[in-house]
């Protein structure tokens, strides 16, 4: 990235990976993630210092699903986060309740494909096997990738004042917004 976007009041960090050429096939992934993490770590705590010093003080961490790492340093430095979750509100409630007590609903649906009958979670209408993420099915090509979002949900369990900005508006999905409690879910539109 060559030039950083700006606005007023809201600031972008980039930083290098180890990898800014890309990376090749015979490189370490385990090593490219640690890498990855000590940096950011690295750079964020630098940069958090620097601003303070300057009187520029962060007032808050926004960070994507896939860096759940940026939580440590916020929490090192006491400053408030939030993730930015870029998929509908009912996605993110379908994953928490997936992650906590209704995964076998889940997956009795999802894993029979045929099913006709509806998977019923609190707080949201019936929803078709078609209807949830395609990563609950044991078949799916990425169904590893539900440990990244355990992970996320893991991560704002422990969080005293959880906020997810969420893709979506208010009034398209007010109830998808309120039926998780613990969690303040914020609708913006990206």
């Amino acid at each position: 990235m060559t030039k950083v976007p700006t606005t007023q009041g809201l600031l972008f960090l980039p930083f290098s990976d180890g990898y800014d050429d890309g990376m090749k096939p015979s490189d370490d992934n385990d090593l490219f993630i640690s890498k990855f993490k000590r940096r950011g770590k690295a750079t964020i705590s630098d940069f958090i210092i620097s601003s303070e010093n300057e009187g520029k003080p962060i007032t808050c961490i926004v960070y994507p699903l896939l860096l759940q790492w940026v939580t440590e340093v916020a929490r090192e430095q006491h400053i408030p986060l939030a993730v930015l979750w870029i998929q509908p509100a009912t996605v993110f409630d379908i994953y928490y309740f997936y992650f906590n007590g209704y995964e076998s609903a889940i997956k009795a649906q999802t894993d029979n494909s045929k099913s006709k009958s509806s998977i019923k979670l609190p707080g949201l209408p019936p929803l078709a096997t078609h209807d949830v993420p395609s990563f609950f099915n044991a078949t799916d090509v990425y169904h590893s990738a539900l440990s990244m979002f355990q992970e996320q949900m893991e991560v704002l369990a422990e969080e005293p004042n959880a906020r997810t900005l969420v893709n979506t508006f208010d009034a398209l999905k007010p109830e998808a917004l309120k039926t998780i409690e613990k969690f303040k879910m914020i609708g913006v539109v990206l």
